[in-house]
């Protein structure tokens, strides 16, 4: 059995407490990556995506400083604090994909970006 047929569609999900717990189940459902076939990109197809997908990578794996303030001040504002346990799960989730982009890029032989302008706005 599929165990990602287990969590919640996004149309059903519609308060803080049914985002925390796709959010966790999300997080114990996780498919395993092939990572011994290697990157499986041609050398063109690698050409036109690098730039993109490290700077993907890198927004990825940001702290959510930002993102975390602006939650913390629109959870008091709507009264809803498990909205901030919702956003740091989502953090954590993106992380986990900036993780996994990266490891993608090191297969690929595409350098991982220290910074990027992308990430300088907020």
């Amino acid at each position: 059995m599929n165990p990602h047929k287990l969590l919640p569609t996004f149309s059903s999900i519609t308060t803080s407490d049914k985002w925390y717990t796709y959010y966790k189940a999300n997080a114990e459902f996780q498919l395993d990556i092939p990572w011994q076939r290697g990157a499986e990109i041609r050398e063109a197809e690698r050409n036109v995506i690098a730039d993109s997908l490290a700077a993907w990578q890198l927004g990825e794996t940001s702290d959510g400083t930002h993102l975390l303030a602006a939650a913390k001040n629109y959870a008091r504002r709507i009264k809803d604090s498990k909205y901030v346990d919702v956003i740091q799960l989502f953090i954590k989730e993106e992380q986990r994909h900036g993780g996994d982009l990266g490891r993608f890029l090191d297969l690929a032989q595409i350098p991982r970006l220290q910074r990027n302008w992308g990430d300088t706005f907020y």
